[in-house]
């Protein structure tokens, strides 16, 4: 089931990082401040993590079942 083939190339493993961590920042930020209801913060970070997950190990399940690759050739 995880034995996936490099799916994420390098400028899309980039945004995923970058969005990762500051969708963890906003999360964190949520519960801090009251820039976003408190509701919203672990959705972010829920998401920051998926990001994070999938752009570290440049493999996505849903690229995958879209049959998509973002690997420059």
């Amino acid at each position: 089931m995880f034995d996936m083939d490099v799916n994420v190339g390098k400028t899309d493993q980039i945004f995923r990082v970058v969005g990762g961590i500051l969708l963890g920042a906003l999360s964190i930020n949520a519960l801090i401040d009251t820039c976003v209801p408190d509701i919203y913060s672990p959705i972010f970070g829920a998401i920051a993590l998926i990001f994070l997950a999938t752009g570290f190990s440049r493999k996505c399940p849903v690229n995958k079942l879209l049959d998509r690759s973002t690997v420059e050739e």
